[in-house]
């Protein structure tokens, strides 16, 4: 089951959306503010699959709160929820790197639709950089395989002019 953490001042509409999503059938954790977003993330047994932050937050933005997560290595699908969907905070946060942004007030579907294919893209790089790694680590060891061959194959081949050269 996905865990997605929400981090939205406005009460209702943050528990109107962790209801929704729980009936969707993922895990929700939700937060008022970004020093509790950060201490959730730093508590988290297991991280999240997405985080669905409000713009606008009492004590920082949801930028603010990305770009810790950035710091701290948090490579979770970050999409950005605002009433201000004024075309600067849009690309600032596109640029932060925020995986999407939502307009309120928007289509319950629309969100979802954003949160899935978020978290599809989320697996198939993490899929695709795991298969980048096994591939490199197998030319690695096919590379020190062929190393070691060479080195056998040079030491044999001194070893029999040795025993050429040196008569009995």
């Amino acid at each position: 089951m996905e865990k997605i953490l929400i981090v939205e001042d406005d009460i209702a509409f943050g528990t109107m959306i962790q209801t929704w999503l729980r009936k969707k059938g993922f895990e929700v954790e939700k937060t008022t503010s970004v020093k509790a977003a950060i201490q959730v993330c730093e508590e988290a047994e297991r991280g999240f699959d997405l985080v669905l932050s409000d713009l606008r937050l009492p004590d920082h933005d949801g930028i603010f709160l990305l770009q810790w997560m950035r710091k701290h290595g948090v490579q979770v699908p970050f999409i950005v929820m605002t009433s201000y969907a004024e075309i600067q905070n849009v690309v600032l946060a596109m640029k932060s790197g925020a995986t999407d942004y939502v307009a309120k007030p928007f289509h319950p579907d629309i969100l979802l639709d954003k949160i899935k294919e978020a978290i599809k893209n989320q697996k198939n790089s993490a899929s695709a950089a795991s298969s980048e790694a096994h591939a490199t680590a197998v030319k690695s060891q096919q590379a020190d395989s062929a190393s070691v061959n060479q080195t056998q194959n040079t030491s044999t081949s001194a070893d029999k002019n040795a025993k050429v050269a040196s008569p009995a």
